[in-house]
C-alpha cells in the first residue's frame, strides 16, 4: 500500500502557494491605493512572471503602522489569510494521516492486505490529538515530541507559539474556529504575514518529520530528533 504521503502534500503546498501569489499582488495593490502611489509596479511584474512572493507576505516591517491599522478593517484580506490557514491544516492532517497508513502498512507488511485494509478502516483520524494517538498506540512514536530545532516565527506576528507542536495546535484550533465561524479568536489573521506563519510552519515541520521518520521506519535509523519522539 504506498500512499506516497509527502507527494500529496507537496502536490498540496503548491496550491496554497499559488493563493498566497495572487494574495500578494491583491495586497500590494491595496498598499499602493493607500500610499498613492504605483511603487510596485515593477515589483508585481516580476511577481506574475517568475512565481516568487514579496516581503509583503513574510514580513509585517513591510507595512507601516497606519496601513497595518487600515488593512484590519480590510474584510477580503482577512478572508484570505483565513482561508489560507484552512488550506494549511487540511494539507497538514492528510500528510499525517496518509503518512501513518504508509507507515503502518510497512509494519504491517507481512500481514495478509484484507487484514491490513480491516485494520486501516477501524483506526479513526477526527482531530490532531487523536492523529497524535495513533502514532504513540500503533507506531510507537510521539509526534507531538518532534521540535526539530528553532521555531522559526517572526515576533512582530500574530501567530504566536513557543514550540513546534503547539503552533500545530493553534492551526488546527483556527481551523476548527474558521470551518464553523469564518474566523479565528485564538490566532488574529489580519495581514498575509500571519497566515503565512502557520503555512510555513506547516510545511517545515512535515518536511523535517518526512526526512528524520522515514530514516528511522525504513532504514532503521535513529536521528536525535527521532530519539525523543521514541
Amino acid at each position: 500500500m504506498n500512499y506516497k504521503a509527502i507527494d500529496k502534500f507537496n502536490e498540496l503546498e503548491k496550491g496554497i502557494l499559488e493563493i498566497i501569489r495572487a494574495a500578494d499582488i491583491f495586497t500590494i495593490e491595496l498598499v499602493q491605493l493607500r500610499r498613492g502611489t504605483d511603487f510596485a509596479k515593477n515589483l508585481i511584474k516580476d511577481l506574475l512572471t517568475k512565481g516568487k512572493i514579496s516581503s509583503f507576505v513574510i514580513f509585517r516591517d513591510s507595512y507601516s503602522q497606519k496601513e497595518i491599522e487600515d488593512l484590519k478593517r480590510e474584510p477580503r484580506l482577512r478572508s484570505i489569510a483565513c482561508q489560507i490557514v484552512l488550506a494549511s491544516y487540511t494539507a497538514l492532517e492528510v500528510y499525517l494521516v496518509n503518512k501513518f497508513k504508509e507507515y503502518l502498512s510497512f509494519r504491517m507488511k507481512n500481514c495478509p492486505q484484507g487484514i491490513k485494509e480491516a485494520i486501516l478502516k477501524m483506526i479513526r483520524f477526527r482531530d490532531l490529538k487523536e492523529i497524535k494517538k495513533n502514532y504513540t498506540d500503533f507506531i510507537g512514536i510521539h509526534i507531538d515530541k518532534f521540535e526539530p530545532g528553532h521555531f522559526p516565527v517572526d515576533y512582530k506576528s500574530n501567530f504566536k507559539a513557543n514550540t513546534w507542536w503547539e503552533g500545530l495546535l493553534q492551526i488546527a484550533k483556527a481551523r476548527n474556529e474558521i470551518a464553523h465561524r469564518g474566523i479565528s479568536e485564538t490566532t488574529q489573521l489580519i495581514l498575509l504575514p500571519d497566515s503565512w506563519e502557520c503555512f510555513d510552519l506547516c510545511r517545515r515541520w512535515v518536511n523535517l518529520f518526512n526526512g528524520n521518520f522515514d530514516r528511522y521506519i525504513y532504514k532503521n535509523e535513529l536521528t536525535d530528533y527521532v530519539k525523543r519522539c521514541l
